[in-house]
């Protein structure tokens, strides 16, 4: 495992776009957990000027322990540039002909695509790391009510690190199965936005109970909004063991799905 990690290492350390893509997610990332800064000044200055009543309270996901589930939900939508860089990973692999490469040098193909999960891993490891740091920065400096001793909801950073599992794992498979970078990353952005709901829609209607266990619904399960103005009492309280099961499994499937995918291409195809 030491020698994959060594090789991913030689291959993105003079990689420049892989850097700044890290660079954009990381400071994507704290934008969109400081958005709670916005919405707390909005209310503020609208209270202050008489423009809603007093009685009604400042605006703060800073919380404990909400504060777990709200960054860990506004953190969910920057996921996209972790995905492109994973594909990217590979598919250049592919139009550069390093994969065909490793593998005339001795490199197994499970062995390289080990290497990619292994990517895979250290940068959902990375991004929980960060959404960790991130909640206590917040939650030190804005939050009203501080308790370090409460373990409510810090379960949704476990499902923060299993949706970013998951959602990476997918790109991995993506990134395997279509060869262009551009295409690759288009079908990737197409399937999670809209795509995989239309598809599931038409087939079996719109309401049905197997789109809940494909993978975007999934990897969307796992942390849900958590507000609802029509049904608030409907606001999802943790991560469930079937959201985390459901992930881990999608996350093997794509990693076996790759597996074939690559064994089973002739070499002169990389």
């Amino acid at each position: 495992m030491i020698r994959l990690l060594e090789l991913e290492w030689l291959k993105n350390k003079n990689n420049l776009p892989f850097w700044i893509l890290l660079g954009l997610y990381g400071a994507t990332m704290y934008v969109a957990c400081s958005l709670g800064t916005v919405l707390m000044n909005i209310t503020f200055e609208m209270t202050t000027s008489g423009d809603i009543p007093p009685q009604i309270p400042d605006f703060n996901i800073y919380n404990y322990p909400d504060i777990w589930h709200n960054l860990a939900y506004l953190a969910s939508f920057v996921k996209v540039f972790l995905g492109i860089i994973v594909i990217s990973a590979i598919s250049n692999e592919i139009s550069q002909k390093t994969l065909r490469q490793n593998i005339i040098d001795g490199l197994s193909r499970i062995e390289f695509l080990g290497s990619k999960f292994l990517t895979v891993l250290i940068l959902s490891i990375a991004s929980t790391l960060l959404l960790l740091g991130l909640t206590t920065y917040f939650g030190m400096t804005y939050g009203e009510t501080v308790d370090y001793d409460t373990n409510e909801k810090v379960d949704f950073i476990l499902g923060h690190f299993i949706q970013i599992l998951t959602f990476l794992s997918f790109c991995m498979f993506i990134g395997m199965l279509i060869k262009s970078t551009g295409l690759a990353i288009v079908f990737m952005l197409v399937w999670s936005l809209f795509l995989e709901t239309f598809i599931f829609w038409i087939i079996f209607g719109f309401e049905n109970s197997v789109s809940q266990y494909m993978p975007i619904h999934v990897i969307n399960d796992l942390v849900q909004i958590p507000f609802s103005i029509l049904n608030p009492d409907n606001v999802q309280t943790s991560v469930s063991y079937e959201s985390i099961t459901l992930g881990l499994a999608w996350t093997i499937l794509f990693f076996l799905l790759s597996l074939v995918k690559i064994n089973r291409g002739n070499i002169y195809e990389y």
